[in-house]
């Protein structure tokens, strides 16, 4: 999936979805080429065929190619599944892993002006869906104004997750207007309730340019936080450790090996 998802005052722009079937020597263009930037893509564990991929849309304004689409015939053809406005964009994915029926979508509204970033509205937040895709419930939100979001779970506990969510204390909400607050909840049942576990500045800097986080397969009460500098919690996100191991700053993804 092409495009940078970490809009900022440079942006570059997603050209669509490409696929190789040689373990990455040839790519071919499968689709897809307006949906803008791209924040995550999602093979069914079961089934390469089915791919979910999180479509932010265009930068710079509003519009109708945001959301979160699917193929069943491995980009063959593309369905938009998931559209909640034309101003309001996916920017993660995550398959239950067990059950890859149940899927979980991070919805985010986010704009690029020429004086500002616009990040957070009343329509984002994580969305659920039951039935591989078909119909989706919104499961965590912020009533008054749902920012960048994040979603992490725990491949050997499944009903745990984690989401690094942000809001806004001033509307509309501007990377350079309003406090940023909010922060990591938790969930214990695959998402049916929510509770605020860690509201700390060093996970949130620079919420729309970063917001990342990460679990341990061995260990649910191991999270890593990646932003401006790298953190972790040792407690389900109650406390980060004082002096975490720093590779530099400015880290934007993590992926562990499982």
């Amino acid at each position: 999936g092409t495009g940078s998802d970490g809009i900022r005052s440079n942006v570059i722009t997603g050209r669509g979805v490409y696929k190789s079937t040689n373990a990455g020597k040839a790519w071919s263009f499968i689709g897809l080429r307006a949906v803008g930037q791209i924040g995550a893509v999602e093979i069914h564990p079961e089934d390469p065929d089915i791919v979910f991929v999180a479509a932010m849309g265009h930068a710079f304004g509003p519009g109708p190619d945001r959301g979160v689409y699917r193929t069943l015939d491995g980009g063959g053809s593309w369905d938009k599944v998931l559209f909640v406005s034309e101003t309001c964009g996916a920017v993660d994915l995550e398959f239950a892993p067990d059950d890859p029926q149940t899927i979980y979508a991070c919805m985010w509204r986010a704009e690029r002006k020429p004086w500002t970033i616009i990040s957070g509205g009343r329509e984002g937040g994580v969305f659920r869906s039951r039935d591989g895709g078909d119909t989706w419930e919104n499961v965590l939100f912020l009533n008054d104004s749902t920012g960048a979001v994040d979603l992490a779970l725990n491949p050997r506990n499944p009903r745990v997750l984690y989401a690094g969510m942000w809001r806004a204390e001033r509307k509309p909400w501007t990377m350079i207007s309003g406090a940023r607050v909010g922060g990591i909840y938790r969930s214990d049942d695959g998402g049916d309730s929510w509770r605020l576990v860690l509201t700390d500045h060093s996970i949130n800097e620079r919420a729309p340019y970063y917001t990342r986080i990460a679990v341990d397969p061995d260990n649910k009460e191991r999270i890593y936080f990646v932003n401006v500098r790298f953190n972790m919690s040792l407690d389900g996100g109650k406390t980060l450790v004082d002096d975490p191991p720093q590779g530099g700053g400015d880290t934007h993804d993590m992926w562990i090996d499982p």
